[in-house]
């Protein structure tokens, strides 16, 4: 028997992935909540905003469990592990358990750190269950006095529901900006004017004192966390600032694995994309900019954590080339940019050859969107590109620009990358940085053959482009009309 620990995200994605992968083994899932395994980030987000509610950030509904027989045990929390014996022992509402594996898997996550202060002279909220978002959600009310310690993801998110509510937020944060290690200074002090602009008391630089706190109606601790591994620990696993794998994700004991947040690797390569790439995308979601969030990424775990974090767009330049990516974008909310490529991405190829470079792109990207819907992805999600360049020469991607409309033909909304490209460069014979006006007489032909969104460098000389283009087609009016249009001076 497999039995896998927590309760959270890598816990339900694990399960998902045995079943996915034809184990056929039993599996059971020892949950120590009483709700199902669940996502975090709506916690600080839309659950605790109350415009979604508690079942969005459910990973599966208990339906999925049954109908791929996992057994789903809620309220159930692991107190023991007997790595000789393989027997793990649980408490929960029907007593004490003994359940024997023969492999185990530790997602048991990470717990919040404490700030004594906030303990000593109040009784704060650490926001990391449901139950934790709920209660919070209830006490925030139009001008209830909110006092939150850290100006760090969670304490920012619950900073901004807060003001939402109409209560008053002050933030205290000893650094001298914001999220600053993550984003940098500039990007830290764009966040720190967001949130001032919304009315958040935000205090740099400065320490919390008990009569802070004392006068706050809530006090929310937002200062980190700290990997769960206390189960480990006693079980004489090998703990360094988290339970240490390979990569393999196995254990110092035989036969017992760990995942996710509890789990401490060094991943050579995927570790430092999700690091570089998901407090970025976070930071921008908890701005409330409005703005669209694309995460380029051909790999489905790191499309997996940038949903999470709020990306609503993944370029996979590589079309679905990880075979998990369509199950990752089905599971979540986002659009998905399927692009014809070669091959694995990066990867040193021979000389692109094709018999008919328009046929074949058409019918790879006809094969990538049956794939996606396949796996659940719903087709108005899917966005389709060519690929210009992308495993190509510069025959090939004039030879696809001259016939886009046979690509725009497919149905789905088409996107073109085509600035500052090699192609651009050779039939013009500019170096990068100087392809301007090639890119964009490219990005003109391709909107003419039914492209309809655009990549490009040069944001400001697009829009203008992009807005003749439209005026000229007829579905944008111009923006002024004075050219031979008064009754009497017109020459």
């Amino acid at each position: 028997m497999t039995i896998v620990v927590g309760g959270g995200l890598a816990a339900a994605t694990a399960v998902t992935e045995l079943r996915a992968q034809g184990y056929e083994g039993e599996v059971t899932l020892l949950a120590a909540e009483r709700h199902l395994p669940y996502e975090r980030p709506p916690l600080s987000k839309d659950v605790l905003k109350g415009t979604k509610d508690v079942e969005a950030a459910y990973v599966h509904d208990a339906d999925w469990y049954r109908d791929n027989a996992v057994t789903l045990q809620l309220d159930t929390r692991v107190t023991a592990v007997d790595t000789s014996a393989r027997v793990v022992t649980a408490a929960s509402g029907a007593g004490r358990l003994e359940v024997p594996y023969d492999r185990l898997l530790l997602a048991t996550g990470a717990v919040p750190r404490r700030f004594a202060l906030a303990d000593e002279v109040s009784v704060p909220v650490y926001l990391r269950t449901i139950d934790d978002s709920l209660a919070l959600r209830e006490r925030l009310r139009e001008g209830v006095r909110v006092v939150i310690v850290g100006a760090g993801w969670i304490g920012l998110e619950v900073a901004s529901a807060a003001r939402e509510a109409g209560a008053e937020v002050t933030v205290f944060e000893a650094a001298e900006l914001p999220l600053v290690r993550v984003l940098g200074p500039e990007a830290a002090r764009v966040f720190a004017e967001l949130h001032r602009y919304h009315g958040v008391d935000l205090r740099l630089g400065a320490q919390v004192t008990a009569s802070d706190l004392a006068a706050a109606d809530v006090v929310g601790v937002g200062v980190g966390a700290a990997p769960s591994t206390e189960l480990a620990e006693a079980a004489g696993l090998a703990v360094d600032n988290g339970i240490l794998v390979d990569a393999a994700l196995r254990t110092s004991a035989p036969g017992v694995f760990a995942i996710g947040d509890v789990a401490n690797h060094d991943h050579p390569v995927l570790g430092r994309r999700i690091d570089r790439v998901v407090p970025v995308v976070e930071a921008i979601a908890a701005s409330r900019a409005g703005v669209v969030i694309s995460v380029d990424t051909n790999d489905a775990e790191v499309a997996r954590h940038a949903i999470a974090a709020g990306a609503a767009v993944v370029n996979d330049t590589s079309g679905l080339g990880d075979p998990r990516m369509a199950e990752v974008v089905a599971r979540g909310d986002p659009h998905v940019v399927i692009t014809h490529s070669v091959g694995p991405p990066r990867a040193e190829k021979p000389a692109a050859r094709y018999d008919d470079v328009v046929a074949e792109v058409r019918s790879f990207l006809l094969d990538r969107i049956a794939r996606a819907e396949a796996a659940g992805v719903p087709r108005d999600r899917i966005v389709i590109d060519p690929g210009h360049d992308l495993d190509k020469n510069t025959l090939h991607t004039l030879e696809l620009t001259r016939r886009l409309d046979e690509i725009a033909a497919i149905g789905r909304p088409l996107l073109v990358a085509v600035s500052n490209k090699d192609f651009v460069g050779e039939s013009i014979d500019r170096p990068q940085g100087e392809r301007l006006a090639g890119s964009l007489a490219a990005m003109t032909a391709c909107i003419l053959k039914g492209a309809r969104i655009v990549r490009m460098h040069d944001v400001a000389a697009t829009v203008d482009a992009v807005r003749m283009v439209e005026a000229i087609l007829g579905v944008r009016a111009p923006a002024r009309l004075e050219h031979n249009t008064h009754p009497t001076r017109n020459v």
